[in-house]
């Protein structure tokens, strides 16, 4: 009996120890990044970028489960008409990529024009949303509407249990560039320090954004932050230890430990170095 005994607890001991494993649910996770499209209403958009990009993926990157947009898709926010030419360019594009894509709305993506918000609704997806990857958590947001409602959200959305929380936004958390004001009016600029205080609480491993056209990564105490704002949008000067060019990222993630790379996209003399 006590032979019996040691064995189902050696059993027991085995299934709880090799489970979440053969489960794949801490399996490691790579997926891509880029933002700032900036795609337009013309016949033949100047989607250079995006497309080597779409390729690079598709040729480098067969490990990725999924890409994700971090916004300003489009940069004709004003019309409905064009507005919806210019989406429709864009997913031209973006259909050749071999990997689902998920996205976050820009500032030139949201306006307060209802129909603007129905076509990107109805199109791209939804304004905030989070999906569980392996044991990962991944929470995007909607930076031109952080409302009481989707910052309640976020809060329960945080409470889930994940051994790795990353959050995608389109403005950074942590700006960077002098060039273009993230953030500014005195209501704006309450919401990066109303966020950070969240993510912090939260214990969030890493935020992803765009808006600024350019890479930069650096660690704000716990928090990871990766800007990419790469994808076809004129390139702005970046701060030491970052780059003025035009990339998307590959990101990996394995017990906690993200790691990110940078691929540069050559394109002439549209670049700025």
């Amino acid at each position: 009996m006590r032979n019996l005994n040691y064995l189902i607890f050696i059993g027991f001991f085995l299934m709880a120890t090799l489970l979440p494993h053969l489960s794949g649910s801490d399996k490691p996770l790579e997926f891509v990044v880029f933002g700032d499209c900036h795609f337009n209403d013309i016949d033949n958009p100047d989607s250079t970028i995006l497309k080597k990009i779409v390729e690079e993926i598709n040729r480098k990157n067969p490990d990725a489960e999924f890409a994700v947009n971090l916004g300003d898709i489009v940069v004709v926010e004003k019309n409905p008409v064009a507005y919806d030419k210019a989406i429709e360019n864009y997913l031209k594009v973006i259909k050749n990529l071999k990997i689902p894509v998920y996205h976050v709305p820009g500032n030139h993506d949201m306006t307060n024009n209802e129909q603007i918000r129905k076509i990107y609704e109805n199109k791209i997806g939804p304004l905030y949303y989070s999906v569980k990857k392996n044991n990962t958590l991944l929470i995007f947001l909607n930076s031109e509407c952080l409302d009481e409602s989707q910052i309640k959200w976020l809060r329960n959305q945080l409470e889930k249990p994940a051994k790795t929380k990353i959050v995608f936004i389109h403005k950074p958390v942590f700006p960077v560039s002098p060039v273009i004001p993230v953030y500014s009016n005195a209501s704006d600029i309450k919401i990066p320090t109303q966020l950070r205080k969240i993510l912090e609480e939260k214990n969030v491993d890493a935020v992803f954004s765009g808006h600024e056209h350019l890479f930069y990564m650096r660690k704000y105490g716990k928090i990871l932050q990766v800007i990419s704002g790469g994808a076809g949008a004129w390139l702005l000067p970046a701060p030491e230890g970052g780059k003025s060019m035009f990339h998307y990222c590959i990101v990996r993630v394995e017990d906690k430990k993200i790691s990110v790379e940078a691929n540069r996209i050559n394109n002439g003399d549209k670049e700025k170095r």
